[in-house]
């Protein structure tokens, strides 16, 4: 879902600029739009990923036990397996 959201977020902006208008039109909204708010707005998408991981991967160890549990809590502390 939030990889939807990185790439609608971004496609809704250009479509809004770009779609049915002409030269001119364009370049208003170009000059009027916010693109720092816009890129305020995406920048925690990768933590957000990161946070839902590590929460999946803590109930999992939790619901397992030994090396399961084991693999589970290094998910959830990040490591790369």
């Amino acid at each position: 879902m939030l990889a939807a959201l990185a790439k609608i977020m971004p496609a809704g902006i250009m479509i809004n600029i770009f779609l049915g208008n002409n030269t001119l039109k364009s370049a208003y909204k170009v000059s009027q739009t916010d693109f720092e708010s816009l890129a305020k707005a995406m920048a925690p998408l990768p933590a957000i990923q990161r946070k839902i991981i590590r929460d999946i991967a803590t109930m999992q160890a939790l619901s397992h036990s030994g090396k399961e549990s084991q693999f589970w809590r290094e998910v959830a502390d990040g490591c790369s397996i």
